[in-house]
């Protein structure tokens, strides 16, 4: 579940609730503080590629992370798990 609220998105996972700032990207597990979760830019390293109109890069790293701790069951990354499980 998402939800808008002013500067931050508000995530609803399966392993926790977290927080994205629509200004800077960082994320946030609640009561756990702040997510080392870092933007991969190169297109070739991925499967999917998602590009937005504006060139912001700031607009494609929040909605991948969006898409990523809205599935957080599904992470397969051992540095991230770690991070949400700290």
């Amino acid at each position: 579940m998402l939800q808008l609220k002013k500067n931050f998105v508000k995530i609803i996972g399966t392993m926790g609730e977290y927080a994205i700032n629509l200004r800077s990207a960082i994320a946030s597990k609640q009561l756990a503080g702040a997510l080392n979760i870092m933007a991969i830019n190169d297109s070739t390293q991925n499967k999917l590629f998602i590009n937005f109109v504006d060139g912001n890069p700031i607009t494609v790293e929040v909605i991948s992370k969006m898409i990523l701790l809205a599935e957080d069951t599904k992470i397969k990354d051992a540095n991230i798990i770690r991070e949400i499980k700290k």
